[in-house]
């Protein structure tokens, strides 16, 4: 598998990076890009000599990180990439210039003002980038994937590619899924999906309904807890501006409260 991990050089973003090499435990295939997007600004022509003293202390931290990272997981194939220019712009450009399996991001939640650049990142990602992005709270520790919550809607997902990241990771742990669909009161309980039961053939999964008495997020947390969840699964949607607004609210909702792993696909 092939993950990029963007770093800010906060503790969140090296905790996510320590997650990617404890989940590769089970891969044949590991490789890990390292990428550090640096945005000087617009006194990059006034100070050239600050700028030059910040590139040495940034390749420097890479250096450490790599070197850190290296001795503590020798088996995967490790690289490192500086960029430059406005994060949000520049980092979602290099995703889509390269082909990743996986895009892991540390992350504290979107409470704190300092946090706010690194936390419009991983939104900014979940709405915008193809590639599967994978948000891990800060202090969060790889152990298992034992059980693994997938939330879906009433509509179908359009193939198995769109769940291919997923179902490689369930897999590959030999996951428990609960397919988890949170309705309104007069909605009836999902039972089955005849085209989500044929991407699931061979998986330990069952169906799980919910209503959503006061919010959506708080049923998706509830039965998360309940049911012990190792990671939390969510298909983004392009859907209009209205349904991608109401969307979007959701998972900003999540980051705030994000106590546990949660992966974006999109279809």
């Amino acid at each position: 598998m092939k993950i990029l991990c963007p770093v800010d050089f906060s503790i969140a973003s090296i905790d996510a990076v320590y997650f990617a090499a404890a989940l590769l435990k089970k891969f044949e295939i590991k490789e890990i890009t390292i990428l550090h997007c640096s945005f000087p600004g617009d006194i990059a022509e006034i100070f050239d000599e600050a700028i030059e003293k910040q590139r040495k202390i940034i390749q420097e931290n890479l250096k450490n990180v790599m070197e850190k990272m290296g001795n503590l997981a020798p088996e995967i194939s490790w690289e490192q990439k500086l960029i430059y220019g406005n994060p949000l712009e520049e980092i979602s450009r290099f995703i889509k210039k390269n082909n990743y399996d996986l895009v892991i991001i540390g992350t504290k939640g979107l409470q704190n003002p300092k946090d706010r650049v690194f936390g419009s990142l991983t939104e900014t990602l979940f709405e915008n980038s193809k590639a599967p992005i994978l948000a891990i709270p800060q202090g969060y520790v790889f152990h298992h994937l034992n059980s693994v919550v997938l939330s879906i809607d009433e509509e179908s997902i359009s193939s198995e590619k769109v769940l291919h990241t997923f179902l490689d990771l369930v897999r590959k742990y030999d996951s428990n899924v609960m397919v988890l669909h949170v309705q309104d009161e007069d909605e009836r309980d999902l039972e089955s999906n005849r085209d989500l039961d044929v991407f699931l053939k061979g998986l330990h999964y069952e169906y799980y309904a919910k209503s959503s008495e006061e919010s959506l997020t708080k049923a998706i947390n509830e039965v998360c807890q309940d049911k012990s969840a190792d990671l939390l699964c969510m298909i983004h949607r392009d859907r209009g501006w209205m349904l991608n607004l109401v969307h979007r609210s959701l998972v900003k909702e999540e980051l705030d409260q994000l106590s546990m792993p949660i992966l974006i696909l999109h279809d």
